[in-house]
């Protein structure tokens, strides 16, 4: 009976020892995503709590910027989504616009996606898109039709501007089908991650430069 119970605790510990290292691992693949990502912007420092995906904060000609990696796993009947969430804050005149491209019932990265007011998609835009505002005034889409590049990018999930700046949503990856398909696990890899980070700020930047910069008069601000 001893040895029973002794060979029942020793294959526990031996469990538990696998499982840390597979924790250790994980939570060392998600860093290593934005490996040498400082170099993109002044004052950088890169965070990630336990194993969950990194962060980026920082600074870009003045302005400060966040670059999170978001998990979506919460889609039906579809692979899930690693997405690159880059904000960057500054004052801006203009009022609150979310733009979301190819809108799903539950879309869990469309920060603004509560704005209650739509409005009709522009001639020549991405179809389909949805265009919502705080108001039922009709916002000026101009400065994203100037950022034609990223509007039209395929890549593209959102972009929000307010009176806080500008955030655009990226996709980055799509979970391996294997995997989630047999264990519902999403491991995702992602080609040139430093490359499309930067895809994703020169977006953000572009975006912020096609709206007029001004002391800020909107009611909205991009979350910190």
């Amino acid at each position: 009976m001893l040895a029973i119970l002794a060979g029942a605790v020793a294959a526990v510990g031996v469990l538990v020892v696998i499982q840390r290292a597979h924790v250790r691992r994980v939570g060392e693949e998600r860093r290593a995503l934005l490996d040498g990502a400082e170099a993109l912007l002044d004052d950088a420092e890169v965070t990630q709590h336990g194993i969950g995906y990194p962060a980026l904060t920082g600074t870009l000609d003045g302005r400060r910027v966040r670059a999170e990696l978001v998990a979506d796993t919460l889609m039906m009947r579809r692979l899930p989504r690693l997405w690159i969430v880059v904000s960057v804050f500054a004052p801006l005149e203009t009022a609150p616009v979310d733009i979301v491209l190819r809108p799903q019932e539950l879309d869990t990265v469309s920060s603004g996606g509560r704005f209650p007011c739509e409005h009709p998609v522009p001639a020549g835009w991405p179809d389909p898109a949805r265009i919502a505002t705080p108001t039922p005034a009709s916002p000026d889409l101009a400065p994203f039709e100037a950022a034609g590049a990223l509007l039209h990018d395929p890549r593209t999930k959102e972009i929000l501007a307010g009176a806080g700046g500008v955030r655009v949503v990226h996709e980055l990856a799509r979970g391996e089908v294997g995997l989630w398909r047999v264990v519902r696990r999403a491991k995702f890899t992602v080609d040139g991650p430093l490359g499309r980070l930067a895809d994703a700020l020169a977006a953000a930047t572009s975006l912020l430069a096609a709206l007029d910069a001004a002391p800020v008069t909107a009611d909205m601000e991009i979350s910190t």
